[in-house]
C-alpha cells in the first residue's frame, strides 16, 4: 500500500536584516545595541507570519567593542584613584574590563537573537577596493584625508551575506544604515540583485516590516483559520477549547435568565440543538491572535394545548425532570404526532453553522404530578413558536512559527440576538 505524501505548507515570507554601526550606536557603555534598535528586534522576533533574522557584521561588533571599552576606561582612572585612597586592590584591570565587556556583548547579542557575520577575506576584490579608496568613491568620503575603510568592509560583508541568502526563495535582504555614502555604495553594487532591498534607515525598516506583515497577514490568517476552527470546537474532542473551558456551561450560567424567557402565550421552552460557526479572525494584539465563534441555539416555546387542560398553578412547575425521561440522551423529544408540525428549519443548522453540539436540551419549565413524575400537557395541536438565540465567543491564542496554536484564553462571551418566528 502506497503511503500518502504530506503536502508541504508554503514557507512564510522572510526578511534578513543587517545593521550598520550608525543605527545601533548608543552613548551608554552598558549596551551594545541602542534601546530603539533592541526594542524593534524584540517586538518583531518570532512572528508566525513573517520570519525576521537579525545580523551584525563582525567589523561592527569590533567597532562597538572599541567604543564601549573607551568609555569604560574613562571610568577606570577615577576608580584607580579610589583604590589608592582606600589603600585597596579590587583586582580590576584593563584586561578584566575587556573580558567582561566581551561577555556582556555576547550575552546581549544572544538574548536578541543577533548573529555575527564574518567577512571571507579571500573573495574580496582588493584591487577594486584600493582603487575606490584612491578615487574617493563611496563609501570612502571625499577630501584630502581618506575615510571609509570600515564602511567598505561592512559593504563587502553585506554583499557576501546577500549572495548566500539569495539561495532561499522568498527571502528579502536589507542593510540598515544612517550613513549615506555606505548606502550609495551598497545600492550601486547590488543593483539588479534578486530579493535585495535598498538600504534603509531604522524608521524605514519599521515601515517595511509593517508593510510586509500587512501583506503576509491575509495569507497567514487564511491558512490558520481552519486550524483555529478545529482548535475551538471539534466534535467529541474534549481537548478542544469549547469543551476544555466548558463554554456551553458558561453561556448557560451567564445568560440563564435570557435563555429562560418565554414568548407571550407560551408556558414551556426547549433550548437546542446548539450550532458552532467557523472561527473568524478579529485582530492581532500584543502577540495574541483574537478569534470569534458564533454559537446559535435553536429554541422552541410551547403553549397550552387547550383551555380544558391547565396546570393548577405555576408554583407546581419545576426545572427538574424525572431521570427516566429520555435519560439515555438527556434530551426532551416531542412525540411522533408532533413531527409533521416541526418547521423544516429546525432540522437544519442555521446559516454559517457547521457543527452540532450534542446537548442536554431539557425543557426549562415542566409540570410535575403529585407523584413527582414529569407529566407534560401534550393532548392536541398545542400552539408553539420557534426561534434562534445567538451568542459570540471571543477568544485568543498565540501562534508559533510552525503554526501551532498555544496558550488559549476565553476573552469574553457576548449576547448577539434572540428572535422568535
Amino acid at each position: 500500500m502506497m503511503s500518502r505524501r504530506r503536502r508541504r505548507s508554503k514557507p512564510i515570507p522572510s526578511l534578513a536584516v543587517m545593521f550598520d554601526t550608525s543605527v545601533i550606536h548608543t552613548a551608554s557603555f552598558e549596551q551594545v545595541i541602542s534601546p530603539e534598535a533592541a526594542q524593534l528586534i524584540t517586538q518583531n522576533s518570532r512572528l508566525p507570519e513573517l520570519a525576521i533574522s537579525w545580523h551584525l557584521p563582525e567589523i561592527v561588533l569590533k567597532e562597538r567593542r572599541h567604543q564601549l571599552l573607551a568609555k569604560a576606561l574613562d571610568l577606570f582612572g577615577p576608580f584607580q584613584k579610589l583604590e589608592t585612597f582606600f589603600d585597596a586592590n579590587y583586582g580590576v584591570t584593563v584586561d578584566t574590563i575587556a573580558a567582561r565587556l566581551d561577555q556582556w556583548a555576547a550575552d546581549q547579542l544572544s538574548s536578541l537573537g543577533i548573529r555575527v557575520i564574518s567577512l571571507d577575506h579571500t573573495t574580496v576584490d582588493w584591487p577594486r577596493l584600493i582603487q575606490d579608496s584612491a578615487d574617493r568613491r563611496p563609501p570612502f568620503s571625499p577630501g584630502e584625508k581618506e575615510k571609509g575603510f570600515r564602511d567598505a568592509i561592512i559593504a563587502e560583508t553585506y554583499i557576501q551575506f546577500l549572495l548566500t541568502q539569495s539561495r532561499y526563495e522568498g527571502t528579502r535582504v536589507v542593510l540598515v544604515t544612517a550613513d549615506k555614502l555606505l548606502a550609495q555604495a551598497v545600492e550601486a553594487r547590488t543593483h539588479g540583485f534578486p530579493a535585495v532591498q535598498p538600504p534603509l534607515s531604522l524608521e524605514d525598516l519599521k515601515s517595511l516590516i509593517a508593510a510586509l506583515l500587512s501583506a503576509a497577514s491575509e495569507q497567514f490568517i487564511a491558512q490558520v483559520a481552519p486550524l483555529a476552527t478545529e482548535f475551538f470546537f471539534h466534535p467529541g474532542q474534549r481537548a478542544s477549547l469549547f469543551y476544555a473551558e466548558d463554554v456551553k456551561g458558561a453561556i448557560q450560567h451567564q445568560f440563564r435568565s435570557g435563555l429562560a424567557e418565554l414568548p407571550q402565550g407560551t408556558w414551556r421552552r426547549v433550548n437546542g440543538p446548539w450550532f458552532v460557526a467557523p472561527s473568524s479572525f478579529v485582530k492581532r494584539e500584543n502577540g495574541r491572535y483574537h478569534w470569534s465563534n458564533r454559537i446559535t441555539i435553536q429554541q422552541r416555546a410551547f403553549g397550552f394545548p387547550s383551555a380544558a387542560v391547565t396546570p393548577p398553578a405555576f408554583s407546581g412547575f419545576t426545572s427538574q425532570l424525572d431521570t427516566d425521561f429520555d435519560g439515555s440522551t438527556g434530551t426532551f423529544a416531542l412525540p411522533s404526532s408532533f413531527d409533521s408540525d416541526v418547521p423544516p428549519a429546525l432540522g437544519m443548522p442555521p446559516s454559517g453553522g457547521t457543527s452540532v453540539i450534542d446537548s442536554d436540551d431539557l425543557p426549562l419549565f415542566a409540570p410535575v404530578s403529585p407523584e413527582g413524575r414529569f407529566t407534560p400537557f401534550l393532548g392536541g395541536d398545542a400552539p408553539w413558536r420557534s426561534g434562534l438565540s445567538v451568542f459570540e465567543v471571543i477568544w485568543s491564542v498565540t501562534v508559533s512559527t510552525r503554526r501551532k496554536l498555544k496558550d488559549p484564553k476565553i476573552e469574553s462571551l457576548q449576547f448577539v440576538s434572540s428572535t422568535w418566528e
